[in-house]
């Protein structure tokens, strides 16, 4: 309880309005990059309907995360058809360059595909 009272305490701070704000930053970004890698978007792209999440399709997500967390890159998947990603106010446009340029290889190669699973998932974020 006192991570969750603390996190709600250095959101206050920061204040919500500069945490939205940088929010819709990072997703505006990552939008793009996805737009330029030719990935399906399903996210709203207007950002009065946008959250801080950004959700792409991609075949085989659920296997995608898993090659994305061998570069520390941590999303996660829906039904097997989207990967999910939150920058969120501790990330930055570099992180969110990182996790495309890493999204890019993976699709590129495509061997993520029919990669062995793993026994564990791993953390979501």
């Amino acid at each position: 309880m006192y991570h969750a009272v603390e996190g709600v305490r250095i959101l206050l701070d920061v204040g919500l309005d500069a945490v939205r704000e940088h929010s819709l930053a990072l997703t505006d970004h990552a939008i793009a990059r996805a737009d330029a890698a030719g990935l399906p978007l399903r996210s709203p792209r207007e950002p009065d309907r946008r959250s801080a999440m950004v959700l792409i399709e991609a075949p085989e997500a659920t296997r995608l995360c898993e090659a994305l967390k061998t570069e520390n890159v941590y999303t996660d998947s829906r039904r097997n058809a989207v990967i999910r990603m939150a920058p969120f106010v501790w990330n930055t446009r570099a992180d969110v360059d990182r996790a495309f340029d890493a999204i890019e290889r993976a699709v590129a190669r495509g061997d993520y595909r029919t990669a062995a699973m793993p026994e564990t998932a791993g953390p979501v974020t």
